[in-house]
């Protein structure tokens, strides 16, 4: 049954194009309405598909005269999407497929090679490209080491040793660059370099592709000059625990860890417990502005100057940094400095709100029978005490003993006659510097630093704990650590000031100081041997380079994984390697 179909008479069919001056111009507007019912009736009776393909035809011939092409690179097991259409793959279906179920068209390149796909008006060329990082041979590395540096300067060797590589078709003509870009272990952009010369070879173990190959990569902890690094070298910084990837503009190949080299774990991890004391109660601290603001000062600090530990393989994790008061508490000492026994002398003055009270210690007590003797004496005052045990030190007859007292409500405890043991009350006060310790007391550290420390750390041997204070009472020193010995009191704890936080790049002193605890010992490299300034151990380290001294020893690094690995005061463990 033919349907007819009504044209308005008044209105010309598009796609018809009258004869100039033809007779059909000549004709009335009737015969032309008859004229058009005719040809609708014909394509009716025709079939519409014959008129429909004979106008695919024709679009199909235009696009083949003039498509429009798109040339594109797709890393293997990458995907990409494709303009709306009904995309069919002409050349290459063993290197890419399409990905079905998709609302929109995309690709997975498959392996490398050149592929063609088109829809209609649109011809995609394609080349599946791979990359990664290899070892000089070809064989593929399962992770990227940090290269470190030697005293010297120059690069350590051997398991340092990588290659950034990308793998392309034999037919594709390589020209331009690519490049590295590394990342941190929370995926952070840290640095990029340009491969812009590279050696274009025949893979050794696929010889229907070429690798297009980087120099010699070598990665450190912190960015170097050009001229420092060896002839025929890539060097850029990088972070323990993230990675390196191989780019191609925006388009990223593949990546691989970065780690320490041996051992199944990736690196060793050293947590870190900031804490930021300030000058007076409510008074300023090593940094200024907010307290959201100084937090996250002290910690992109310590962040980076403990960075020429990584070249070791050991990075830190750091905590949310603690703001607190100078402590109002009272270290009572007994016996110091040569811990001798009392004579009766030894008196105390205790001034409370409403009484004052004069303690008198026995003869021939010890200096730890003397602390419990007060700390119980105080204790019936309704004073709150805390006994705190000291390391016998070589020169000391016997142990001495501390007491830390709490608030005492207003009043004050003095010692109005030390006698032959010796008393000692020691309270805070920074707005003057902090007291440090002599090479006496180097292990047990001054009790002015001891009354600051011993309220505000914790005894976790897990931990180091990095204290900033806002200067020294001499000016002349710049930070301080404790090894922890045989005093459980100061586990693990440093102390730097303002001074030695701001000469970070020159000095290195967190750093320098955090190796005293990783190796447990306050020896220097230096020390009966020739002075090597650029050695972070060094024990007068200035910057005698545009590197300063930052430089740690293979030995180092191997004692201190075996130090800091120990018990029982272990502070490194490890950490897996990240996968992606």
């Amino acid at each position: 049954m033919v349907r007819a179909l009504a044209v308005p008479a008044a209105r010309e069919p598009r796609g018809i194009q009258w004869p100039a001056g033809g007779p059909f111009l000549r004709q009335s507007r009737r015969d032309k309405s008859l004229f058009m019912q005719g040809f609708i009736a014909l394509q009716l009776w025709c079939g519409p598909e014959t008129f429909a393909a004979g106008r695919a035809g024709a679009a199909g011939r235009r696009a083949a005269v003039e498509p429009q092409v798109m040339n594109g690179m797709l890393p293997v097991g990458g995907e990409r999407a494709l303009p709306k259409g009904l995309w069919r793959i002409d050349t290459g279906d063993g290197n890419l497929e399409l990905v079905p179920d998709t609302k929109t068209p995309r690709i997975r390149g498959l392996r490398i090679g050149l592929a063609t796909l088109h829809t209609e008006g649109l011809v995609f060329r394609l080349a599946v490209v791979g990359g990664g990082v290899e070892t000089a041979n070809g064989e593929r590395a399962s992770r990227v080491f940090f290269a470190g540096r030697m005293p010297d300067g120059a690069f350590v060797d051997g398991d340092s040793e990588a290659l950034a590589v990308v793998r392309i078709p034999r037919e594709m003509p390589w020209s331009g660059a690519f490049r590295l870009v590394s990342y941190d272990a929370a995926g952070g952009f840290v640095a990029d370099r340009s491969v812009v010369n590279p050696w274009v070879r025949e893979c050794p173990d696929a010889p229907e592709l070429n690798c297009v190959s980087s120099p010699r990569v070598l990665l450190v902890p912190e960015a170097i000059e050009e001229p420092d690094a060896p002839a025929g070298t890539l060097a850029m910084e990088a972070r323990l625990g993230g990675r390196l990837a191989v780019a191609i503009g925006a388009t990223e190949l593949a990546s691989a860890p970065v780690c320490r080299p041996g051992g199944a774990a990736c690196g060793f991890a050293v947590r870190i417990r900031p804490v930021l004391v300030r000058s007076s109660p409510g008074g300023s601290s090593v940094f200024q502005g907010t307290p959201g603001a100084v937090r996250e000062a002290f910690r992109e600090r310590l962040e980076r100057v403990l960075r020429p530990w990584e070249s070791c393989g050991i990075r830190p994790i750091i905590d949310p940094v603690r703001i607190v008061d100078p402590p109002a508490k009272t270290l009572l000492s007994f016996g110091l400095p040569f811990g001798l026994v009392s004579d009766g002398r030894e008196t105390l003055a205790i001034q409370l709100r409403h009484t004052a009270t004069a303690l008198a210690l026995p003869a021939g007590m010890v200096p730890a029978a003397a602390a419990k003797y007060v700390h119980h004496a105080l204790k019936e005052l309704g004073v709150t005490t805390e006994l705190v045990f000291r390391p016998r030190l070589a020169h000391e007859q016997h142990a001495s003993a501390e007491l830390l007292v709490g608030s005492l409500d207003g009043g004050n405890l003095r010692v109005e006659r030390p006698g032959r043991m010796g008393l000692e009350a020691t309270q805070v006060e920074l707005r003057d510097g902090l007291d440090h310790f002599d090479d006496a007391r180097a292990a047990t550290g001054s009790q002015e630093e001891r009354a600051l420390l011993l309220p505000i750390v914790d005894t976790d041997a897990a931990t180091v704990e990095v204290v900033a204070v806002p200067f020294f009472s001499d000016g002349r020193r710049l930070g301080e650590s404790f090894v922890a010995l045989d005093d459980p009191a100061l586990v693990n704890v440093i102390v730097v000031d303002r001074a030695g936080l701001a000469a970070s790049r020159t000095s290195h002193v967190v750093a320098h100081e955090l190796g005293h605890v990783l190796l447990r010992t306050g020896d220097h490299p230096d020390e009966g041997s020739r002075d090597r300034p650029r050695l972070l151990m060094d024990s007068d380290a200035s910057d005698g380079s545009r590197f300063g001294p930052r430089l740690v020893t293979r030995s180092e690094c191997e004692r201190v994984i075996h130090q800091g690995t120990s018990e029982p005061y272990r502070v490194l463990f490890p950490f897996e390697i990240p996968g992606g």
